[in-house]
């Protein structure tokens, strides 16, 4: 399988990917692993807890700006690379 030229030249690179076509920080798969992460409980110590918290439930009036609403958590740290047989089986297939 050929790669798009287009991403080739492209200067966003995806270091959990480790290839080109979008950054980091705008990774969808990423984010979803991380959440699913967060889910297991295995980032306890990177989440701050009390804003992690489900916000009661409130009416429109109370909250006219819900762009404000508390966020789900926050993560401190994350290092590393690529994870789950997803990925590994889609590199494997690559270069199959």
């Amino acid at each position: 399988m050929k790669d798009n030229p287009k991403r080739l030249k492209s200067d966003k690179y995806c270091r959990f990917h480790r290839d080109r076509g979008h950054m980091t920080e705008e990774c969808h798969h990423l984010k979803n692993e991380i959440e699913k992460l967060i889910q297991r409980g295995h980032l306890r110590q990177y989440v701050n807890q009390e804003q992690s918290r489900q916000p009661q439930e409130t009416t429109s009036t109370q909250h006219p700006n819900n762009d404000k609403l508390p966020t789900a958590g926050v993560i401190a740290v994350i290092s590393g690379g690529p994870v789950g047989r997803d990925y590994a089986n889609a590199r494997k297939a690559l270069f199959a």
